[in-house]
């Protein structure tokens, strides 16, 4: 038999439904007038039948995508005065049909002749508008043939006449199978320097990079998606601590009040102080970050941090709203995504009703804002980017103990702009548990698992009928929902005893309970757990855990070192309200801090893990909540401060200048030059080494002294001659005031373009810039090669964000190359 692949590539998905798509319109188009005569007053319609296969010729065991169609199309429901059916087992029971579809099309055979003489056949049923489409490995070096066939069909109508489509075919089609294999579309290789938004839709591959974080992790948010995972796994992240940009916090308070006040800060070290008062990045969309602080919402530049708009009102997540759900059949979602913020829950200005708001992400533009009136206290639990589900809790409940009810799950319709809130609730069912704080773990968009860890109560719930499938008490869970993640149908929740369980979320059986941690302190598991690489990662007093997904066993233990006096915990714990881990690109982001400290501990850090050994990549200092990952970039609050940090690859400035532009052959020039951090947290400062790195944005942003030791970045030199030969003049390495310097004596004659390149790094992009200095004969009269002595008289100062001033004073302007010059750099580079 032949291998028809199942699992349809995107490529060839998005081909083929446009391609459809396309060929219906024209089919619609071109349909003669007299079809429609002919097919209104019943009658016989002669049908064509149409194939395409592609590629052809093509490699052994490569894809062949077949596309097939007949004409005239068939015709729709409503024509015929009929309704869809909507019993499963019709073949023509197609999800999402309307009396507005066309009716599928059954028989739709293909022939498949291999060059050995055997034979397959493939039968499928067309869509609405009579077309087909699948894909096939040839097996078989040689002359294959494929012959597609429909044996027609009577249709009739309501009123009882009939109309008859004739039988048509194809004939036998020849497809060439060689040894070699035809070339794919050339992929667009990752972008390892600059990106910004919009991204070129022929970059299809940067998929990969480019994926949003739509979920927060506050007041009972999952945390990246529905799953609860906390893991992005369509993202680079950070490698470095370099700080692409900061925003302040939105009140303009923040730190030590000091004074007889001693060491109380301006709001309290909790989630719930540091959302209000400063704000937290937690979903990050095409190039935009939001947040909600002081009952504002506020949208950054992703790159810049610039503030773009902000809009009264807060939002429960974000959304891409395509065309139409993926879910309804009716619409890929893929094309005319707009990213959305929304809101579900109680009205704000009137708790006795329900809203529904949806903020254009672009612009902070309300599209929809529709109400109304409900009886109870609305909880939102989650979402699946289709829909949003919401506990209901009658007013009369006032105790989160209080079983007495009703309660309710409703699913709410969260796509379109219909201004009818009753119209949009797919269904309220009466559900058996009261909640208190509350959580939803999703799984394949079918079956939800509503928690109730913090009285015990658990249940799984089919999102389809709103039908509860199974129910449990599970007693010992530790802490609250936001203790618990899930991945690949297993939920993962910490209890008090030390361990971990996972539980199957179609059945509500437990599949293992894990290794303990550490007695004492690793009793105490923290609010944010996550989901990814075939592990579940706890945090706890004792530090953070790694289990292995499938048995529950430890495979790293990480631990923030020895706290001396300053903690209870001889450590420094991992167990703040609501810090919790984000993951992406193999690296854990998990910070230090306690859930209620009585005191500010000192010594707390955002530690970066590697996700499969534990081991520490980078760490800063801060009482971090790191709430999002996403674009190549971690997005952080910092409560010690109340600013937002985005860690991330910047851009930078290299100079390049030589002390004498004309010597005599045989004479030395001094190469001379800058490379400068230009991002925007720190404009014009010096860019500094990895291994620097994390002190110095101590020093720059947190009041930090200036290390001894920074390094800064390798520069590369390169001569050009005027016959554009290269010679390799060598390296220098900038210091700790951003300048380089190197002696070169040219070999010969001629007009030299000097080119001075520093390569990027793991926290910076590249850059590059080029001088002139022409070689004389011997006996022209040097003017001198005497090394460059001007140098700042000090480092930068933390949080100047610039020190223009001593940078200009460090080298000359600089001098622009001939445009042939450019060109030879420009060919050499590529």
């Amino acid at each position: 038999m032949i291998n028809l692949n199942k699992e349809k590539k995107m490529r060839n998905k998005v081909f083929a439904v446009a391609f459809l798509a396309l060929m219906t319109a024209a089919l619609i188009t071109c349909l003669p007038a007299s079809a429609n005569i002919i097919h209104w007053a019943g009658g016989t319609i002669e049908t064509t039948a149409y194939m395409s296969l592609r590629p052809n010729p093509v490699g052994v065991n490569q894809q062949v995508l077949v596309n097939a169609w007949t004409v005239p199309n068939a015709p729709r429901w409503a024509d015929l005065g009929l309704v869809p059916p909507s019993d499963p087992n019709d073949p023509h029971s197609i999800p999402g049909q309307s009396p507005t579809s066309g009716i599928p099309r059954l028989g739709y055979t293909y022939t498949i002749t291999k060059p050995d003489g055997s034979v397959d056949k493939v039968v499928r049923t067309s869509d609405g508008p009579s077309s087909d489409w699948f894909e096939f490995y040839p097996d078989q070096v040689g002359l294959w043939t494929v012959e597609f066939s429909w044996d027609g069909v009577v249709l009739e109508y309501a009123n009882g006449s009939q109309v008859t489509y004739t039988s048509c075919t194809t004939g036998k089609q020849q497809l060439v199978v060689q040894q070699e294999r035809i070339p794919d579309y050339p992929v667009a290789e990752l972008p390892t320097d600059f990106w910004s938004y919009p991204i070129n839709s022929e970059n299809r591959e940067w998929y990969r990079i480019s994926g949003p974080y739509l979920e927060p992790t506050a007041f009972n948010g999952r945390g990246y998606d529905g799953s609860g995972s906390r893991f992005n796994p369509y993202c680079r992240a950070p490698n470095t601590a370099h700080v692409l940009w900061k925003d302040p916090p939105a009140s303009g308070l923040a730190g030590l009040i000091g004074g007889q006040f001693n060491q109380i800060p301006q709001y309290g070290v909790n989630i719930e102080g540091t959302m209000r008062s400063a704000g937290i990045v937690n979903v990050v969309m095409a190039g935009k970050a939001y947040y909600f602080a002081d009952d504002k919402t506020f949208c950054l530049d992703v790159r810049s941090g610039e503030r773009l708009w902000s809009v009264p009102g807060v939002y429960s997540f974000g959304m891409i709203e395509g065309s139409a759900p993926p879910a309804t059949g009716s619409g890929t979602g893929l094309f005319n995504g707009k990213p959305m913020l929304v809101y579900v829950g109680n009205n704000p200005n009137n708790p006795d009703q329900m809203s529904l708001i949806k903020w254009d992400g672009h612009t902070g533009r309300v599209v929809l804002n529709i109400t109304m009136p409900i009886d109870g206290t609305l909880t939102y639990l989650g979402n699946d980017y289709n829909y949003a589900y919401i506990h209901r809790r009658p007013k009369s409940v006032t105790n989160a103990l209080d079983l007495e009810g009703p309660f309710y799950l409703i699913k709410l319709n969260l796509w379109g702009t219909a201004a009818n809130m009753e119209s949009r609730i797919v269904y309220e069912v009466p559900y058996e548990f009261n909640v208190g704080d509350v959580g939803i773990n999703l799984y394949n968009d079918v079956l939800t698992v509503i928690h109730y860890p913090e009285y015990g109560r658990c249940g799984g719930v089919n999102t389809t009928t709103g039908e509860q499938i199974w129910a449990r008490y599970i007693e010992g869970i530790e802490q609250k929902c936001q203790a618990v993640t899930s991945a690949n149908g297993v939920l993962f929740t910490a209890l008090n005893d030390r361990h971990f369980q996972a539980i199957d979320m179609m059945t509500g059986e437990q599949l293992w309970i894990s290794e303990k941690a550490e007695y004492p302190w690793g009793a105490f598991w923290a609010y944010g757990q996550a989901a990814g690489y075939g592990m579940v990662y706890g945090e706890s007093y004792d530090g953070v855990y790694a289990f292995d997904a499938t048995n529950g066993n430890i495979v790293w233990n990480y631990n923030a070192g020895n706290s001396g006096t300053e903690t209870p915990y001889n450590t420094w714990p991992f167990g703040s309200s609501d810090q919790g881990i984000c993951m992406a690109d193999g690296k854990i982001f998990a910070a230090s801090g306690e859930h209620s400290p009585t005191l500010y501990y000192r010594g707390q850090r955002l530690h970066v893990l590697d996700a499969w050994t534990g081991n520490l990549i980078w760490s800063i200092m801060g009482y971090w909540y790191p709430n999002a990952v996403a674009e190549d970039s971690l997005f952080a609050t910092n409560a010690y401060d109340g600013n937002k940090y985005c860690f991330a690859r910047g851009n930078t400035s290299t100079t390049v200048a030589v002390d004498d532009n004309k010597i005599a052959q045989g004479g030395s020039v001094w190469i001379t030059g800058t490379v400068m951090d230009m991002s925007p947290a720190q404009p014009n400062t010096p860019a500094v080494s990895k291994e620097s790195m994390t002190a110095w944005m101590e020093y720059l942003h947190m009041q930090q002294p200036c290390p001894d030791d920074v390094k800064g970045v390798p520069v590369m030199l390169t001569a050009v001659k005027s016959d554009g030969t290269s010679i390799d003049i060598g390296s220098a390495t900038s210091n700790a005031y951003g300048i380089y310097s190197f002696k070169w004596t040219p070999p010969s004659e001629d007009a030299y373009t000097i080119v001075a390149t520093f390569a990027g790094d793991e926290s910076y992009f590249s850059s590059s810039a080029v001088t002139v200095v022409t070689v004389g004969s011997a006996s022209a009269s040097p003017t001198g090669s005497a090394a460059p002595t001007s140098s700042p008289s000090a480092i930068p100062g933390p949080e100047s964000g610039a020190g223009t001033e001593v940078y200009i004073a460090i080298a000359a302007v600089v001098i622009i190359a001939a445009v042939i010059a450019v060109a030879v750099l420009l060919r050499r580079r590529k």
